[in-house]
């Protein structure tokens, strides 16, 4: 699922280790133009509501700059809806930008990340925590190299890019020389698991020269992403915010 083309290792990168990006998957279109602006719309509103103020300079653990995020509950899919996930059609008509039509969106991706972990022999996800809407500014902004926490999330992590691209830079935490970068067009879909979500760092380098794939510069700007996650089993789930 992840094409040669939006893929650049470099040239440093251990051959023995490139089989492990196969477990970083992405669909380039995976929304339309239209639910792709359905969601960014929907994704601003929330944004507006939930985390109001100016764009904030430094994250609790000193990750994120130049973001605003917002965990979004009232996205929790209601009983109301069909138990086949896949019932819903994704055609263009049949989408606004209310909760109901996001949920129907949403519920399609965690679906369609649950038949690519189907189709790896991967357990399936059975709890998603609420999705997560993080919005970084037009320009000096970024993340910073990290793993998400162990302690608090599963062993999925799949996002949806909305409105500009992005590029994602990542690193073995033992074999710092291999380096990949992918480019995320707005409208895609990534999924890390396996190995790539515990043995790599990743980030959206925050240094404008550093943001750039296959050598070219990509201009940072705004980009909003909404994250779904696996739940521990609360007894594990150690790790809290403050």
């Amino acid at each position: 699922m992840l094409g040669s083309n939006l893929i650049h290792f470099a040239p440093a990168f251990p051959s023995h280790l490139r089989p492990l990006a196969s477990q970083l998957a992405i669909v380039p279109a995976f929304l339309s133009p239209h639910v792709h602006d359905c969601l960014a719309t929907a994704a601003q509103l929330k944004l507006k509501r939930l985390a109001r103020g100016p764009y904030l300079e430094g994250h609790f653990d000193a990750v994120i700059k130049g973001y605003k995020e917002a965990t979004v509950s009232a996205w929790a899919l209601p009983s109301s809806l069909s138990s086949d996930p896949l019932q819903d059609k994704m055609d263009d008509a049949y989408f606004d930008s209310s909760d109901q039509s996001v949920n129907r969106i949403l519920r399609h991706f965690e679906a369609t990340v649950n038949a690519f972990l189907a189709s790896h022999n991967t357990p399936t996800v059975k709890r998603w925590l609420s999705p997560h809407v993080l919005d970084l500014r037009d320009g000096n902004s970024g993340i910073g190299a990290h793993v998400d926490h162990k302690s608090a999330f599963g062993d999925v992590i799949a996002g949806l890019c909305l409105i500009s691209p992005a590029v994602m830079r990542f690193r073995h935490i033992e074999e710092p020389a291999a380096v990949f970068d992918v480019l995320l067009p707005p409208g895609c879909m990534y999924i890390q698991t396996g190995s790539v979500r515990h043995m790599f760092t990743h980030e959206i380098p925050i240094s404008p020269l550093e943001h750039s794939f296959n050598g070219k510069v990509i201009e940072r700007k705004q980009r909003i992403s909404i994250m779904v996650r696996d739940g521990l089993d609360p007894a594990q789930a150690s790790f809290k915010r403050s």
